[in-house]
């Protein structure tokens, strides 16, 4: 088992208790290999809903590592922008900041969302 990042999806799945995503995120919490962003912060607490959610969130995040966005993330993120957008094929800014710090970490990205990450070239994506 490897550190993996996980993107916003499957923490939300934690978060509900709900699915395959749940399970993996728990497992991989558990065995001290799951990391996020500071990306997937910013997409799940801008969805809490009430305290309680809150408080959650918080448990979660306190108990894993958030990467920050680095220039060298910051420039995988430009480099896989520039490349969809020439093929037609753009994606939202935070699933390429995401990228961009999997890439740049060398780290898999865990993720429900192979519509998305799976159009990026030299990112390991696994799913749940």
């Amino acid at each position: 088992m490897e550190v993996t990042l996980s993107d916003s999806d499957v923490l939300i799945d934690f978060l509900h208790n709900r699915g395959p995503g749940a399970d993996a995120v728990r497992r991989l919490r558990r065995a001290g290999m799951l990391v996020t962003s500071t990306i997937s912060r910013f997409e799940i607490y801008s969805g809490v809903r009430n305290d309680s959610e809150r408080l959650t969130a918080d448990q979660l995040f306190g108990s894993i590592r958030i990467l920050t966005l680095s220039d060298e993330a910051a420039l995988e993120a430009a480099n896989i922008n520039r490349a969809l957008r020439a093929s037609g094929n753009p994606l939202p800014l935070a699933d390429l900041l995401i990228a961009g710090i999997a890439i740049a970490e060398k780290l898999p990205l865990l993720t429900r969302n192979l519509r998305h990450f799976s159009r990026i070239t030299g990112l390991d994506v696994i799913t749940p």
